[in-house]
């Protein structure tokens, strides 16, 4: 492998991760442009290392290295809010990301390019088509999932917060998701966030959930909306 070889191969990699991580970054996601970047480049490099050495059966091992590496790294964006459980796709990519570094790293640009075009693929076309099957999934009447937001004084937020749970997990089949509070210092108020999921869609029950809320000492409002998406 000459010094030529080994500049274009890192190069490619380079690229290709910097195009993976792009989309994770346009999204907002933990690990974006320059993770993957990084992933997909350091692959490369650690099998490059072996093929510098003349060692033409290290490439396969080092590569089952790499592998094991990313999985550790990939189990740092997985984040558990709740039930709920975000970055899975993120450590999906980087791991992807890495595959195409060790296809660059061993000297296969084209099939790295095409490792590289499918994963955006996936990251980007089959999203709408996984929302359209959640969407249809709530509308034949599966498991629905709420947003209940309960605007309260901001110095009760804490108790308000708990009650909201305890009342929640009081109905049978109701799951508690993510919950979250924010507090306006202005307005001395605090609006508590829950995600509640029913085993079908129950518009009353939830209503019926709101006039209990409403009764307790310090909230001042409450809303609710069916969500047609998961959160998160």
């Amino acid at each position: 492998m000459t010094t030529t070889t080994f500049f274009i191969d890192c190069t490619i990699a380079l690229i290709m991760g910097c195009l993976i991580g792009l989309e994770r970054q346009v999204r907002q996601h933990p690990a974006g442009l320059r993770t993957n970047a990084l992933v997909c480049l350091g692959a490369a490099i650690f099998v490059a290392v072996s093929r510098l050495a003349g060692d033409t059966n290290s490439p396969t091992r080092v590569a089952s290295y790499v592998v094991s590496g990313v999985g550790f790294l990939g189990g740092g964006v997985i984040l558990r809010e709740g039930l709920n459980v975000k970055g899975i796709d993120t450590a999906a990519t980087l791991w992807c990301s890495a595959a195409v570094g060790v296809l660059a790293g061993m000297g296969f640009p084209i099939e790295g390019v095409i490792g590289a075009a499918l994963v955006l693929g996936i990251n980007v076309g089959v999203r709408p088509l996984a929302r359209r099957v959640d969407v249809w999934v709530r509308a034949m009447g599966g498991e629905t999932t709420y947003l209940v937001k309960v605007i309260c004084q901001g110095k009760q937020r804490g108790d308000v917060q708990d009650e909201v749970r305890r009342r929640i997990e009081a109905r049978k089949g109701w799951v508690v998701g993510t919950v979250k509070s924010k507090h306006s210092k202005r307005r001395k108020q605090a609006s508590v966030l829950v995600h509640v999921t029913l085993p079908a869609r129950n518009d009353a029950a939830v209503a019926d959930l709101e006039q209990d809320l409403e009764l307790r000492t310090g909230v001042i409002a409450v809303e609710w909306e069916v969500l047609l998406e998961q959160p998160g």
